[in-house]
């Protein structure tokens, strides 16, 4: 569920800036998981254990300007920007079997619009473009092994996943298959371009 708030304001001939402020229910969802169950010869029914993971609602705020930098009766010119910042709704500490990474999200843009209607065009002509820059921030997830007999909750932590025995040495220690242990990291940017063209009819 979400609710969405927005506004624009001039405050000034030419000058257009927008808000918006999203709330998001993140609460609410069960997450990316599926149960699986089945039943096998001589083991009898197998049932998958989900992560429980507390994902946190959030709140978006998203604010843009859009400002006439030329004005004639044959051309105009605008120019743009924008920011917005979106926490993440995924817990910063996941020291079990999860690895949902995720961080939270600085989105910048920056854009130009150019509208030409000279009189040897038979329609007026608009062209586009757009360069945007989003930051996802950097999460390192660092993972907790049960103690043997400790009670395992999946989100919460591992467990060894092979019994050690004597008659296999290769058993002994701690045998891990989840791909973020001992500590996994994620982060990074993401680049966009555009540039439109269009004809006005």
């Amino acid at each position: 569920d979400e609710l969405a708030v927005g506004a624009t304001v001039r405050p000034r001939p030419g000058t257009t800036v927008g808000l918006d402020v999203t709330w998001a229910r993140w609460s609410a969802w069960q997450g990316p998981y599926i149960r699986v169950t089945s039943t096998l010869p001589l083991a009898g029914d197998l049932v998958g254990e989900l992560p429980s993971v507390s994902f946190s609602d959030i709140v978006t705020v998203h604010v843009g300007v859009d400002q006439v930098a030329y004005h004639s009766a044959a051309l105009e010119l605008r120019v743009r920007g924008g920011y917005g910042f979106d926490p993440s709704p995924i817990p910063a500490a996941q020291p079990g079997v999860t690895n949902l990474m995720d961080g939270s999200k600085h989105i910048i843009g920056l854009g130009a619009g150019l509208r030409a209607a000279p009189r040897w065009l038979p329609r007026p002509v608009t062209l586009d473009a757009h360069f945007g820059l989003q930051l996802v921030g950097e999460r390192t997830y660092a993972k907790h092994l049960f103690a043997p007999g400790e009670t395992a909750d999946p989100f919460r932590g591992l467990r060894d996943e092979v019994k050690d025995t004597s008659a296999d040495p290769s058993s002994r220690g701690v045998q891990i298959s989840n791909p973020g242990y001992p500590t996994i990291s994620g982060g990074g940017h993401v680049w966009s371009a555009s540039f439109l063209m269009g004809v006005e009819l």
